[in-house]
């Protein structure tokens, strides 16, 4: 789901910044708070937590719960890139989406959406790092049949 407007997206670029200030001056004392909070917490309301992270991703990424479902549906249960299937890794997978716009992409495991990010969705240095695979690739074989 792409951001409303131009302002929504200024808005919420801002509203990181001053997160990462925060975090950066605060991150012993929130790291010990988040401990503390997960052990008292989480346990015992674990049902009213996945209901409001699934209400977080339906008002971030236009993704609900059944929204998910149907998707996954869709993707034959497997992460969009590589095909794993999401009972295979014994967590959810991914909701992917364009860091720029917003927009939902797919549902991808952990390992492709953590490529992708570490890519920065960089679709040149993408290619480039597939032609790299594919010329070592064959610059392997080559060697390996020599040998």
């Amino acid at each position: 789901m792409p951001y409303k407007d131009s302002q929504s997206l200024a808005a919420k670029k801002s509203q990181s910044k001053r997160n990462k200030t925060y975090y950066g001056k605060n991150r012993k004392e929130i790291l010990k708070y988040k401990k503390e909070w997960v052990k008292k917490y989480y346990p015992a309301n674990k049902e009213k937590y996945k209901k409001y992270w699934w209400n977080r991703q339906k008002k971030v990424y236009g993704i609900g719960l059944d929204d998910y479902k149907r998707i996954l549906k869709e993707q034959g249960g497997r992460c969009a890139i590589c095909g794993c299937l999401e009972k295979e890794k014994q967590t959810l997978l991914h909701i992917d989406h364009d860091h720029k716009t917003g927009k939902f992409r797919g549902l991808l495991c952990y390992n492709c959406n953590a490529g992708l990010g570490n890519f920065k969705d960089n679709k040149i240095s993408l290619r480039k790092a597939l032609n790299y695979l594919m010329q070592r690739g064959a610059e392997e074989d080559r060697i390996l049949k020599s040998s």
